[in-house]
């Protein structure tokens, strides 16, 4: 035996004996969220490779590209990780498990009756065998989980099932904490899982759904017995509500490094953000104002990288879509090469890359007016490089015109006045001098945006566990030495143990 692997073996040993945790019993009657349940739920794949290197577990080290699900009931999900061939190198292949686990963090004291049923495994589009029937634990008594391999442990007796607990059952050698073959997992570039999510509340009984089909028939009725005159009076006076979605920027980066708009102190480009307010269309744009007109010439050529953002947006509004609809460069048209896709880096920002050279593959939360593409039969009309670089060449100012869709709500747009004509004419000759004003006002310097602290600095020579607005996925380090591989691992196997 090795030194990891002894390391590994003695932690494990000392962890079993001394670090179980029980989870919350398991009970017949289905149980609802408790009054402190957490407001949003979200699944992930734990993931470690045979070689203890190549990983997804919510950590510093992870050098795989998570895709998560949200939890909002009982109904299937996907989890997902993805190779990122910008820190992991192309001649790297994946091969075999040392943990594998779908997780649930913060489930386990509001649903202690949720069940994880674990579907298929998906290695890119091979399905890989099951060889047991997985089941439902924790080993905190906070985290909910499903193993699907884990070598340390044993089945605990909380272990539950759609059909109860797996200690009752008569079958219950079919159900097993390692339920595929690891050898089969290699050479893949994503590899998913498919699960349904049980028993976290109940569900309405037949009676009382034709109770409220009965009350909501009624309800219309009387509603409809007021009058059509109220409706309409009530639609004509409803004031819409403003809504803002987030502050969109352009993020650009000229073929020299500079000049450039990324939000940081460096910047050398002035920024016109834009407040995206619901469905509709809108303008973001840099400007070289700062620079005189020998600097444009010779600064000013090409894109290293360029994307519209919309920082903190995707918590509430994931299924946002931005779709460019064009590119001006002094008012010339830059011509688009591929259609845009909408995806996310790190969950926060919502964005659309226009070039964006660092990433090897159209990501898996990618998505259009279409639906996912991961869903399409044919994506190859969308890219991350959707112009010609060469098209850039000393420009005063730069526009991106974009529509956004898929949000319950439309576009702001200030309630008009009812005046008399003259009242009108006077207005409009005043609001288009406060326009004209505004306009002025709104080019500001990039370092006084208000998107300037949701955005990354990118840099070529950049390390650690930071989040590149460059590549669209997590840019972190591969860890250097055997030395800090044991002392992973050693870890990582004091944490799994339990189940």
């Amino acid at each position: 035996m090795n030194f990891k692997k002894l390391t590994a073996a003695l932690t494990a040993i000392a962890a079993c004996a001394s670090l179980c945790v029980p989870a919350m019993a398991f009970a017949e009657d289905a149980v609802t969220a408790t009054a402190d349940a957490p407001s949003a739920l979200t699944a992930y794949l734990d993931f470690v490779d045979g070689g203890w290197w190549i990983k997804h577990e919510k950590g510093e080290e992870d050098n795989l590209i998570g895709t998560d699900a949200e939890i909002t009931g009982d109904g299937t999900y996907t989890v997902s990780v993805s190779v990122d061939r910008a820190v992991i190198a192309d001649d790297v292949s994946m091969s075999g498990t040392q943990f594998m686990a779908i997780m649930i963090p913060d489930a386990e004291t509001a649903y202690p009756n949720m069940i994880i049923t674990v579907d298929s495994i998906k290695a890119d589009d091979k399905e890989i065998a099951m060889t047991a029937k997985n089941y439902t634990c924790s080993d905190d008594g906070s985290v909910t989980r499903t193993n699907i391999y884990n070598q340390w442990g044993d089945i605990s007796k909380e272990a539950r099932t759609a059909d109860g607990l797996v200690s009752e059952l008569e079958n219950k050698e079919e159900y097993n904490k390692i339920i595929i073959d690891p050898d089969t997992l290699s050479g893949w570039e994503t590899l998913s899982v498919e699960f349904t999510i049980t028993g976290m509340g109940e569900e309405e009984t037949e009676s009382e759904t034709e109770s409220e089909t009965e009350s909501v028939s009624e309800s219309m009725e009387e509603t409809e017995s007021v009058g059509e005159t109220e409706s309409e009076t009530e639609a004509a006076t409803e004031k819409q509500e403003k809504i803002v979605v987030g502050n969109s920027y352009l993020n650009f980066v000229d073929g020299g490094w500079w000049p450039k708009y990324q939000g940081g102190d460096d910047d050398t480009l002035a920024q016109t953000p834009v407040e995206v307010t619901g469905n509709g269309t809108y303008t973001v744009s840099v400007t070289a104002a700062d620079l005189d007109e020998a600097a444009i010439q010779e600064g000013v050529s090409g894109v290293e990288f360029m994307a519209v953002i919309i920082p903190d947006a995707y918590e509430k509004y994931s299924n946002m879509v931005i779709t460019i609809d064009s590119i001006v460069a002094d008012g010339k048209e830059i011509a688009m090469t591929a259609k845009n896709y909408t995806s996310s880096d790190d969950q926060k920002e919502v964005r659309a890359n226009i070039y964006n050279p660092w990433v090897s593959k159209i990501p898996d939360d990618a998505h259009s007016t279409e639906g996912m593409l991961s869903e399409l039969e044919d994506t190859s009309a969308y890219s991350y490089r959707i112009i010609n670089p060469e098209d850039f060449a000393a420009w005063k100012t730069l526009s991106v015109n974009f529509t956004v869709s898929g949000l319950d709500f439309d576009k702001y747009v200030e309630e008009e006045t009812t005046e008399s004509t003259e009242s009108d004419t006077t207005n409009n000759t005043n609001n288009n001098n406060s326009s004209n004003n505004n306009n002025k006002s709104t080019t500001t310097t990039a370092k006084k945006t208000s998107s300037s602290s949701s955005t990354t600095t990118a840099s070529k020579g950049s390390t650690g566990a930071t989040e590149s607005p460059k590549t669209g996925d997590v840019n972190i380090p591969l860890a250097a030495g055997a030395a800090a591989t044991v002392a992973a691992a050693a870890f990582l196997v004091t944490k799994k143990k339990n189940d």
